[in-house]
């Protein structure tokens, strides 16, 4: 166990400090990734709010459904 834990630990340095496609470590395109298709969901969104929230609750019943709780739980407890 320990040799798997020291061999994590070497591959997320190793990962770390290697050279990336276009200079990009794999957390710059994670943020990027994520933060287009925040913008896109907002765009989406405020163009029409009713069919952005029947999407979301589709999901939170494929969550539900899976036995994973999603953040809408929060939004009908208030």
């Amino acid at each position: 166990m320990w040799f798997l834990i020291k061999s994590a630990i070497c591959l997320a340095i190793v990962f770390s400090w290697m050279d990336w496609p276009k200079g990009e470590s794999p957390r710059e395109m994670a943020q990027a990734a994520q933060s287009h298709l925040t913008e896109k969901a907002t765009r989406r969104c405020s163009a029409d709010p009713r069919q952005c929230l029947a999407l979301a609750q589709k999901a939170q019943a494929g969550l539900n459904s899976a036995g994973l709780r999603g953040s809408l739980d929060y939004i009908e407890r208030r």
